[in-house]
């Protein structure tokens, strides 16, 4: 998927396009990044942590 700069709401419709891809896939990298892609998130250091912890804690 190519990603353009875009702003607003359709900032956020691209990441939850994304995120639905990470989920239909199971894909750890593809869930980074629309966290990363997310404004509320917007670092990759941060994103990759939540993804990581939410998968330890599905672990348990």
């Amino acid at each position: 998927m190519k990603l353009a700069v875009i702003g607003g709401a359709d900032f956020i419709v691209t990441a939850l396009r994304v995120w639905g891809d990470a989920v239909k896939t199971q894909s750890r990298e593809t869930a980074v990044k629309a966290l990363t892609l997310h404004p509320l998130v917007n670092s990759y250091s941060l994103a990759k942590q939540l993804v990581d912890r939410y998968h330890g804690r599905m672990e348990e």
